[in-house]
């Protein structure tokens, strides 16, 4: 069918099979995860009602039991853990003053669980790819300049929307190399508004000085040849770039 459902209960304390189901539906209650769904709607089915949680755990992690017989012996807890360098990369994106915001298809409590481990916090978590791609709009309407951060087909919608899908590509598993990426962008256009800024300054000396007759062609070749050299040698300047 494609689809888990819930096969069969065995009690293994002194409970009946719709107590367990009570507890495990009360427990699953709100998850996305297929099996959880698979408890929540057999409780649904039997129409037996959730009990309330308190203290529900609100890490993003999956927990397993391990038993013996009708004891539990220990609580085994498994997650997809951030990189190591995620939050000093999220911390340099912020002091250059970039608004950082997760989008997440996981579910709120994962989500917001990652955020706070890498200092996030602006979570939109619950969304399906379309969704993402309409956030990136909402922004941009806004008058935000987007760049959109993803490492998987899911996150092609909006990246598409940032428009500046794919032009730069992370070749090593190094999220600090986002932060070069966006100091390296500055630098350039920095160098491009330079290297404007001379040239108009040269053609607005040079060409009503050629235009009046007073700039030999030779000495006008040469002063082309020179502000073109000076354009590569202020470009190539970058190679020094380093991201701080």
């Amino acid at each position: 069918m494609g689809k888990p459902v819930l096969t069969d209960l065995e009690p293994l304390a002194n409970l009946s099979e719709q107590e367990v189901l009570q507890l495990a539906g009360s427990l699953e209650h709100g998850s996305e995860h297929p099996l959880a769904a698979a408890i929540a709607d057999a409780v649904a089915s039997r129409h037996l009602e959730m009990l309330p949680l308190e203290q529900f755990e609100a890490q993003g992690k999956t927990a397993m039991l391990l038993g013996r017989g009708d004891h539990i012996l220990e609580v085994i807890a498994v997650a997809d853990t951030v990189r190591p360098e995620a939050r000093q990369a999220v911390a340099l994106l912020q002091r250059r003053g970039v608004r950082v915001i997760m989008l997440s298809g996981d579910n709120r409590t994962t989500a917001e669980s990652i955020a706070h481990q890498v200092g996030i916090e602006e979570v939109t978590a619950e969304v399906r790819p379309a969704d993402k791609a309409g956030t990136i709009k909402a922004l941009q309407q806004a008058g935000q300049v987007v760049a959109m951060v993803g490492d998987g087909v899911n996150d092609a919608p909006a990246l598409a929307r940032a428009k500046e899908a794919g032009d730069i590509i992370l070749i090593r598993n190094d999220v600090r190399l986002v932060v070069s990426a966006v100091g390296l962008s500055g630098a350039t256009m920095g160098k491009i508004r330079q290297n404007l800024f001379w040239a108009f300054i040269y053609n607005g000396i040079g060409i009503p000085i050629a235009a009046l007759g007073w700039l030999n062609p030779m000495i006008a070749g040469a002063a082309m040849a020179l502000s073109s050299l000076s354009v590569i040698l202020n470009s190539s300047l970058l190679r020094r770039y380093r991201a701080t």
